[in-house]
């Protein structure tokens, strides 16, 4: 049966090469009578050939082919029920199908990064999107569900990270005028993912399987773009299994480590302000060591400071479905540059911002 199929799937394939665009109707036909099949095996191969040779009037069928599939969400890993919801969703990938967003949600979480990569060519995805951002997520995954987020503006993005973030107002204190040069960087803490340990079924298609990734390497397709510095590009890599019996190694999905600066860059990009990032979330005062009451007079100014201008930028955000948080805290770090430290350093105590 297989080699039967191959032999045909690869007649199709040059016809249409060579025929052109008459071909596309046989080719349909062909493809739907496949998915009429009652073997698993056929339903792949006439997925695959839609999906394969861009049959436009497949969509729709493997649609409705998804949606029948909701039963095998459970099935073993590696067996023909398995590999067939792979087939779907891979070629619901390759024909750029735009399929229901609660349809998606079905296959969440054995195919996150495949529900990813379906939900972003949805624009109303947003309460999807926010149910998988409660998830425990990979940093691509995370990356990900906040960049599309952000396209649409929600609202509820800009408030889960103004709970999560977390304000910090860097002091640093020089004997004389600072050296300015020094500054800090955002370590990643992510892990690496892999992909999953499973052997494709006999007389089953190629199949492709995808990973999300945080960089634009060679052969990766856009997933959505965003702030978050290094980490800013989602895309993902698909990758074809072409002969029965390969093996795949199992896939990692290591929990991100949600790094601050990302929360501060998205709360930023929110309101088309970058520089807000650090300017509120993280800024820096540079400080000439005086004496103490300079240092708690020069210090207590710089948190006033602070406190109006995250209040504006909060109140400019016009957020109105939503609560936000009562209050916010601004936490002071000190860093004492000085030579000579006869002289403790007063106290900075953190400072409450009201926000209503």
């Amino acid at each position: 049966m297989k080699l039967a199929l191959a032999l045909w799937l690869s007649t199709s394939v040059l016809a249409v090469q060579t025929e052109g665009p008459l071909n596309e109707k046989v080719l349909s036909a062909r493809a739907l009578m496949l998915l009429r099949s009652e073997q698993l095996s056929d339903k792949a191969w006439g997925v695959y050939l839609c999906g394969g040779l861009l049959v436009p009037d497949c969509s729709a069928s493997l649609v409705t082919a998804l949606d029948k599939a909701r039963t095998l969400v459970a099935a073993p890993q590696g067996g023909e029920e398995f590999f067939y919801v792979q087939a779907l969703l891979d070629n619901l990938i390759r024909l750029g199908a735009v399929v229901p967003t609660e349809l998606i949600m079905q296959f969440d979480p054995r195919w996150r990064d495949e529900v990813v990569i379906l939900l972003a060519r949805d624009f109303k995805a947003e309460a999807q999107l926010l149910k998988l951002e409660r998830q425990e997520l990979t940093i691509a995954q995370w990356i990900a569900v906040n960049n599309l987020l952000l396209r649409i503006r929600s609202e509820a993005l800009f408030v889960r990270m103004l709970e999560g973030t977390r304000i910090e107002h860097f002091f640093e204190v020089f004997d004389a005028e600072p050296n300015l040069s020094h500054g800090s960087g955002i370590g990643d803490g992510l892990g690496g993912m892999q992909l999953p340990i499973r052997k494709v079924p006999a007389g089953f298609p190629p199949v492709g399987i995808y990973e999300l990734h945080t960089s634009a390497a060679a052969g990766t397709t856009v997933v959505a773009s965003g702030p978050c510095g290094t980490y800013g590009i989602v895309t993902y890599l698909r990758t074809e299994i072409t002969e029965a019996g390969t093996e795949v190694a199992p896939r990692k999905d290591i929990p991100a480590v949600k790094p601050v600066e990302c929360r501060n860059a998205y709360l930023a990009a929110f309101e088309n302000r970058p520089e807000a990032a650090v300017e509120i979330f993280r800024p820096v005062t540079r400080i000439r060591w005086t004496t103490a009451a300079d240092f708690s007079r020069e210090t207590s100014a710089a948190m006033d400071a602070n406190a109006r201008a995250l209040q504006a930028f909060v109140r400019h955000a016009r957020i109105t479905k939503l609560a936000l948080p009562a209050t916010l805290t601004i936490d002071p770090i000190v860093s004492d540059y000085r030579a000579i430290k006869r002289v403790r350093l007063p106290a900075i105590p953190p400072r409450k911002v009201t926000l209503n």
